[in-house]
C-alpha cells in the first residue's frame, strides 16, 4: 500500500518581515469585517469569525 499525502490543515509558512505582518493584518480585517456581515444572521459562525480574529491579533501583537 503506498503512502498518501493530504493537504487538508496543512500548514505554510507567514514568509519573512513586513510580508508576514501584512498578511496578518489583512487576515484580521478580513476576519472582523466578515464576523459584522455574518453576525445578525448567524452568531454562531459570527463568533467563530470573531475567535479567528482575536486569534490572529494574539499573534500580531507577539510578532510586534
Amino acid at each position: 500500500m503506498n503512502q498518501q499525502f493530504c493537504k487538508v490543515g496543512a500548514i505554510h509558512p507567514l514568509g519573512e518581515g513586513q510580508k508576514g505582518i501584512d498578511l496578518l493584518e489583512n487576515q484580521y480585517e478580513y476576519f472582523r469585517a466578515r464576523a459584522e456581515e455574518v453576525k445578525a444572521t448567524n452568531a454562531k459562525f459570527g463568533d467563530f469569525l470573531e475567535r479567528k480574529a482575536q486569534k490572529v491579533q494574539r499573534l500580531l501583537n507577539e510578532l510586534l
